[in-house]
């Protein structure tokens, strides 16, 4: 520990990962979108967390 903060390797840990993918899975659940509408998906990765946008064919947001 150094003035009081955690000294990290900038990693994150199993346990905060699984956390985090839980709580946005249950978000997830309640916003269910046919597969069917959406045409294309973008996934945006990021260190810690990613994000989904899926259209459909017009371009219109159906999951994001």
């Amino acid at each position: 520990m150094a003035n009081g903060y955690a000294v990290t390797n900038d990693m994150d840990s199993p346990y905060q990962l699984a956390t985090m993918c839980h709580i946005e899975s249950a978000n997830i659940q309640s916003r269910r979108v046919h597969m069917s509408l959406i045409k294309a998906i973008g996934i945006d990765l990021a260190k810690l967390v990613f994000s989904i946008h899926g259209v459909d064919e017009y371009g219109k947001t159906k999951l994001n």
